[in-house]
């Protein structure tokens, strides 16, 4: 099953596997080191850095429903599509669109982060979203219980926690808000699997990657 899947997936090719690491995700997460740190030497390398790792992204296929495999994947990919059509302010930044893409891509083929994406959604489709005040209090605890939940190196760790926070105060402007909540409100009317195969059994699994 896993060696069909892979053929399903192109994400999976040695080719795809390199390209991502090299050119997307070592400059990615070196460049996350040095802005996030206090120390102000290496930023404007980190900051090239990104940019590189950004423009990157666009070089990779579009995630389709017929180049993935994994049906949460295809969920993900509705989403997008959907999301776009109702939103097309969303596609006039290739930045926005890019790292949207690659988020599904790396849904696609990496099975550690696949499952604390799923964990967040899961969580968040759970709750109630209906109010300000109550939409804030569920994205911090989605945060928070994420820190709990994956243990991650300092600088993943505080990418992940940037992120939440960046959500948050996107949720303070309306329009915004409106589009968290459709995304999620169109989420909860799609199926989604439970678990795939090699998934631990423990619900708050956790996972860490040392830095080097």
């Amino acid at each position: 099953m896993v060696q069909t899947d892979q053929k399903r997936c192109i994400y999976f090719a040695l080719p795809m596997q390199v390209f991502m690491i090299h050119a997307i995700k070592t400059p990615l997460l070196e460049s996350v080191r040095y802005l996030f740190a206090k120390r102000i030497k290496g930023k404007l390398k980190a900051i090239k850095q990104l940019r590189f790792a950004l423009k990157s992204m666009g070089k990779l296929p579009v995630p389709t429903t017929e180049n993935t495999w994994h049906p949460n994947t295809h969920n993900l990919i509705l989403l997008r599509i959907w999301a776009f059509e109702k939103y097309p302010i969303l596609t006039w930044f290739k930045t926005v669109r890019n790292t949207i893409n690659f988020a599904i891509i790396i849904h696609a083929f990496d099975p550690p982060w696949r499952w604390m994406i799923e964990t967040v959604l899961r969580d968040a489709l759970k709750m109630e979203w209906d109010s300000y005040r109550g939409g804030i209090r569920n994205l911090v605890s989605l945060r928070d219980n994420f820190a709990c939940k994956f243990l991650l190196c300092d600088f993943r760790a505080i990418f992940i926690r940037r992120f939440f926070n960046a959500l948050i105060i996107l949720h303070i402007f309306p329009p915004w808000r409106r589009m968290i909540y459709e995304l999620l409100k169109k989420a909860k009317e799609m199926k989604w699997e439970e678990r795939t195969y090699g998934q631990p059994a423990i619900p708050n699994w956790t996972w860490r990657k040392d830095d080097s």
